[in-house]
């Protein structure tokens, strides 16, 4: 799938397609950011 058919599929509310690229393609992002959230939040808030 090329990068605008999954720009696409997202437009036109593809279920399938959206849960596909949210939860599998970018959650290690996803992830990341909320790691380092937490952690920054953590450390500065002692």
């Amino acid at each position: 799938m090329t990068d605008r058919d999954i720009i696409e599929a997202l437009i036109s509310r593809d279920e399938k397609e959206t849960q596909r690229f949210f939860f599998k393609e970018c959650r290690p992002l996803f992830v990341s950011i909320i790691s380092r959230t937490h952690t920054v939040l953590t450390t500065t808030s002692s």
